[in-house]
């Protein structure tokens, strides 16, 4: 049996979940098989862990020293673990933070890029749009439009959620910026809104998309 000292040793006020000053090599053992066990730890657990006693029949541990218990009383183990719990429970939220934030600047680039290549495709379709003779444009021609418009308010609508989560002085501009830009291709380009696009069918949308070029095509002649 090792030789106590019944005093009761002072807590650091920085990391008490080390070995504190007085305190045993073998006591600090006895303390950091207690700690590491967690919520519902107990010193007959600690002590069979230390010492890789199994349970025995019942299921029971080995029942533990006597001291290990004044261990626990004078070396303030429950204070200590208290501490150390908060601590691990700090760096838990401090980690899903920072993977919450790396999920949503991951979720930004996606859509940003989105947006870019949504913008780009928008130009590409009304440029081949205006080439061609209106009465020439069938349903066809514009089914692709259609579904590309989807794409485009899904994206739309998913930057905005993400953008009212924070401040608008922290939301990453590149991305309001491409959404602008993809809703005023589609008002400059077909005189439709990308959610007018969306919501029509496609031989509607092909009639506006053929109405509003016959009208161009009528206001340049004029000119």
């Amino acid at each position: 049996m090792p030789q106590l000292r019944k005093i009761t040793l002072e807590l650091p006020e920085e990391k008490p979940w080390l070995r504190l000053k007085g305190e045993t090599e073998k006591a600090y053992q006895a303390f950091q098989a207690y700690r590491r066990l967690g919520a519902g730890r107990t010193i007959r657990e600690a002590y069979r862990f230390l010492n890789k006693i199994p349970k025995n029949d019942e299921g029971t541990p080995a029942k533990t020293p006597s001291w290990w218990s004044e261990w626990k009383r004078y070396n303030l183990w429950e204070d200590r673990c208290r501490f150390y719990d908060a601590m691990l429970h700090e760096k838990e939220v401090i980690n899903d933070q920072r993977a919450l934030e790396k999920d949503k600047a991951n979720r930004r680039a996606l859509l940003n890029n989105m947006m870019a290549t949504s913008q780009l495709a928008l130009q590409q379709w009304a440029n081949k749009l205006q080439t061609m003779d209106p009465k020439k444009i069938d349903i066809a021609n514009v089914v692709s439009l259609k579904d590309l418009a989807n794409t485009v308010y899904g994206a739309i609508k998913q930057q905005r959620k993400e953008n009212d989560e924070e401040p608008i002085h922290r939301i990453e501009q590149k991305g309001v910026n491409l959404q602008a830009h993809a809703e005023m291709t589609a008002e400059e380009m077909f005189g439709l809104s990308i959610d007018d696009m969306r919501r029509m069918d496609a031989r509607t949308l092909t009639q506006e998309i053929r109405a509003g070029l016959t009208a161009k095509v009528i206001d340049v002649d004029k000119e």
